[in-house]
């Protein structure tokens, strides 16, 4: 979606964007990671952000 890359700032592709709030608050990670990594990355950098990335962690741990 075009309109996602400019409104996200991405540049390069994969690019992981996790929304924190509203569509104005998101956490990015870029890179050839899997989900799971980028996740945990999100939470390193932003701890604000486990509360929106630990439902999508619980349910890749769940899958394993």
């Amino acid at each position: 979606d075009p309109q996602a890359f400019k409104h996200f700032g991405i540049e390069r592709a994969p690019t992981f964007v996790l929304l924190t709030g509203s569509a104005a608050t998101f956490v990015a990670v870029a890179g050839d990671v899997s989900i799971d990594y980028a996740l945990h990355a999100m939470v390193r950098h932003v701890p604000g952000a486990e509360a929106h990335a630990q439902p999508f962690l619980t349910r890749l741990k769940d899958s394993k």
